[in-house]
């Protein structure tokens, strides 16, 4: 045996870590610089750091690789915080099966806003003055050296720091920007994966079945079934319940008249578009949920729903929305909740587009209306509407609006541009309930909030965002009603418009079940839908 060949080797690596203990020492600060409100955030970062600066030292040397760790994460880092800013919804899994569809999204490739994105601010400087650092002090100082057999090591450093700290990693489905302040754009990709290996529920068979009831006691139903129209409100809120923001003249007059004659309340949403639809065609909370996912995306099965519900008591059902088919995997979803026929801008060649690529949402209301004026059957019509989407371009911009602020005059402007977004929206809707109290057949609207509209001076208004219930001929009780989350929203519209209720209303509405939907959901989202009868009349 070679000793002394051995006896070099052991001096190499000696020789080497102090080396690479300066990149892994800059990696930690780097971590750090990452704004995050807590420790574990930052130490799923430093992991994951750990990990890209270990594959790229297999190719590179060990200054490339830190630069290129760099770049990685607070590449990651700050997409995560402008999206969230943008759409509300930190970085996901499926944004990297989506990217082809998001780059063709308006607004995403608008960041006019990233130098008023103050955590962005944050990051962008302090991981900056981490990489200067390191090259003044190391650059060229060090010699460049090669990969040395220590650091296999570092892949087992760095799963073991992510499997650490995401222990104590807990996102909050209803809170997505404290999210990713609390655990950092990987602490949340990282959540989907690793709390997603232990999702099934202990004790899992088909015996649960014996737990639940087949369905409601109750067996009322409307003397003649209506017609349902759900209106998802992209962005909109109440202007009348801002805090901190006046705007003249006021952007939604015809809302605040119809709320006169409406059963309305206070909304808690998930956020993203696509979460609060989950939430309203199924009535099952995201929070129930192991992990923060977007379902819209892993839905491939029969999908029990208030549609297919409605579609046992005779109902024809229609989804509409003014986008792209594929977006969020829409087209698959709607099929599998029952959906006869999902409209999009595709069945509308010949429309004229209001803005960018998106057209009017009266070309939508016109479509829901010919088919509810024409159908013999009771109708379900699922609808988004599109025009208060961001960005908020001045020159999109038709009606006036003075918006008074502690803010700049650059997202003032976002503003005042925002509400005559919203008046658009008002004004088409306004023309669509004046169509629905034309209709022979009672209809009922429900309107409802998504999220709050992507600018940083609203993100202390989640009080303005609302529900709002119209019945056509006015059988309703009106009135300002409880405060609810999205969930609970279709059982609320059953109960209060005398339908049969299904088992799982009778679940939603005792708040002491949060054990029993995280079982429900489960089963019905990844398992053998045992409970299936809890949806069904």
């Amino acid at each position: 045996m070679n000793y002394r060949a051995i006896g070099s080797k052991i001096c190499a690596f000696a020789a080497a870590i102090p080396e690479h203990l300066c990149e892994l020492f800059f990696l930690f600060i780097l971590s750090i610089a990452i704004r995050h409100e807590n420790i574990w955030g930052s130490l799923v970062t430093y992991g994951t750091a750990i990990l890209c600066y270990f594959l790229f030292s297999l190719f590179l040397n060990r200054k490339q690789s830190f630069v290129l760790t760099f770049l990685v994460a607070v590449g990651i880092s700050l997409s995560s915080c402008i999206k969230t800013e943008l759409l509300g919804i930190p970085l996901q899994l499926y944004d990297f099966q989506m990217v082809l569809q998001l780059l063709n999204v308006d607004g995403l490739s608008d960041i006019s806003q990233f130098w008023e994105i103050h955590e962005a601010q944050l990051t962008f400087l302090y991981s900056s003055i981490t990489l200067v650092v390191y090259s003044l002090l190391f650059w060229k100082k060090q010699p460049v050296q090669k990969f040395y057999a220590w650091m296999l090591i570092l892949p087992f450093l760095g799963v073991g720091t992510i499997i650490f700290a995401m222990k104590n990693v807990e996102p909050d489905i209803y809170n997505q920007m404290d999210n990713l302040k609390r655990h950092g754009a990987f602490g949340i990709l990282y959540s989907q994966l690793y709390k997603a290996a232990s999702m099934t529920p202990e004790g899992y068979s088909a015996s649960i079945q014996k737990s639940f009831p087949v369905n409601s006691s109750s067996k009322e139903r409307p003397d003649t079934l209506p017609n349902i129209v759900l209106v998802l409100l992209e962005s909109t809120i109440d202007p009348s319940r801002l805090t901190d923001i006046k705007v003249e003249p006021y952007p939604t007059p015809f809302l605040e008249e119809l709320k006169k004659k409406s059963l309305y309340g206070r909304l808690s949403v998930p956020g993203g578009t696509a979460n609060a639809e989950y939430e309203v065609l199924t009535s099952l909370p995201l929070k129930s949920l192991p992990t923060t996912r977007v379902p819209f995306m892993e839905i491939n099965r029969h999908t029990y729903s208030l549609p297919s519900f409605l579609s046992e008591m005779g109902y024809q059902s229609f989804a509409y929305h003014m986008g792209t088919q594929k977006f969020y995997n829409r087209n698959v979803v709607f099929k599998e909740m029952g959906i006869e026929k999902y409209y999009t801008r595709e069945n509308y060649p010949d429309k004229t587009i209001c803005v960018k690529r998106f057209y009017h949402d009266s070309t939508m209301f016109s479509s829901i209306f010919s088919k509810l004026k024409k159908s013999m059957n009771p109708i379900f019509a699922h609808a988004l509407t599109l025009i208060p989407h961001h960005p908020y371009d001045e020159k999109h911009a038709k009606f006036a609006f003075n918006v008074n602020s502690k803010n700049s005059d650059a997202e003032n402007k976002r503003l005042a541009n925002y509400f005559s977004r919203l008046r658009y929206t008002q004004n088409d809707l306004a023309a669509f309930i004046k169509q629905v109290n034309t209709l022979p057949r009672r209809t009922l609207v429900l309107m409802y909030s998504d999220h709050l509209p992507p600018l940083s001076s609203m993100r202390k208004e989640k009080g303005s965002l609302f529900y709002l219930l119209y019945d056509s001929k006015g059988q309703l009780p009106t009135g300002k009603n409880s405060d609810l989350a999205t969930y609970e929203l279709a059982t609320m519209l059953l109960k209060k418009s005398f339908f049969p209720l299904r088992g799982i209303d009778s679940i939603v509405s005792d708040e002491h079940n949060a054990d029993k939907l995280e079982l429900i959901h489960f089963d019905m989202l990844y398992g053998e839908q045992y409970l299936s009868k809890l949806f069904t009349n």
